[in-house]
């Protein structure tokens, strides 16, 4: 389990993650890397920028870990592109490790109710893998 808080002002976020890994005791702070993460928001463009505050061996963060990630929001689908060092990429050296394309609807079920899902194809040119994406919001 993940946890997090996030703030926003505008157009601007800022938040603390906590990635939790299993494997180890839940209290044991080697299972879990916390990361400060920043945002901008400019009409369609987003801007993200994460910072991994610790070192936690059970999860392969050494700290220090960077990711930036730029999106667009257009009126038929979410693009972004993604790049990180340390735990983000195979050899621990800054690269692109995403490239995305997203989806979300809402589906409407009766006059009171819709059913929001999502879906999304994401690639990572630097583990060479793909990932395919679905979600249902309640």
């Amino acid at each position: 389990m993940d946890l997090y808080a996030s703030f926003s002002l505008c157009d601007l976020s800022i938040g603390l993650t906590d990635y939790y890994y299993p494997g180890s005791d839940y209290l044991d702070g080697d299972s879990h890397a916390f990361e400060v993460n920043l945002g901008y928001s400019l009409g369609s463009l987003s801007l993200g920028a994460n910072y991994i505050l610790s070192e936690a061996a059970g999860t392969g963060s050494a700290g220090g870990d960077i990711y930036f990630e730029l999106g667009y929001s257009g009126s038929v689908t979410d693009v972004f592109v993604g790049a990180g060092d340390g735990w983000h990429s195979g050899t621990g050296d800054f690269g692109l490790v995403n490239i995305g394309i997203t989806k979300s609807k809402e589906i409407k079920i009766t006059d009171n109710f819709s059913l929001p899902i999502s879906g999304g194809v994401i690639f990572n040119p630097d583990s060479e893998q793909l990932y395919i994406l679905a979600g249902i919001s309640l």
